[in-house]
């Protein structure tokens, strides 16, 4: 995409190495909050007496925005903000077994056949094993 008027992004949708990503800036701690309010909400009400695990899954730009010279939004606050303010849950992270390369080249959704990595490892958090879901591919 060539930059307009000096722009490195058009509507909030930037490219770069091939992929087209939507600049999330800055982080809404409003919704953040939100969020937290609810997730509290609906373990309070009905989950209490269960384990609970949370894992976020970054958007693309988590991966491109800052190789691409983009603005993002402070993961590391959001990220904070939920270990903090949900105590209750195991938190997962996943950005360790995702790259830009599982999502959709031209938008912003995962890519389902690039899963399995984040599938093990929540189920590896949850002392569970993937072939629980899949009784056919058992030994």
């Amino acid at each position: 995409m060539r930059p307009f008027l000096r722009q490195s992004d058009s509507n909030g949708i930037y490219v770069t190495g091939g992929h087209a990503a939507q600049q999330e800036y800055p982080l809404d701690m409003d919704s953040v909050d939100h969020t937290i309010d609810r997730f509290t909400h609906v373990y309070r009400k009905y989950l209490q007496d269960n384990p609970v695990y949370m894992a976020i899954i970054p958007d693309k730009g988590f991966y491109l925005a800052e190789s691409a010279g983009q603005l993002k939004m402070d993961y590391d606050v959001m990220f904070q903000a939920f270990r903090q303010e949900i105590p209750w849950a195991e938190h997962i992270d996943l950005t360790d077994v995702l790259s830009a390369e599982d999502y959709y080249r031209t938008d912003t959704h995962w890519r389902q056949e690039r899963i399995l990595p984040a599938a093990e490892k929540i189920c590896s958090a949850m002392g569970i094993s993937l072939g629980e879901f899949h009784p056919a591919e058992q030994d």
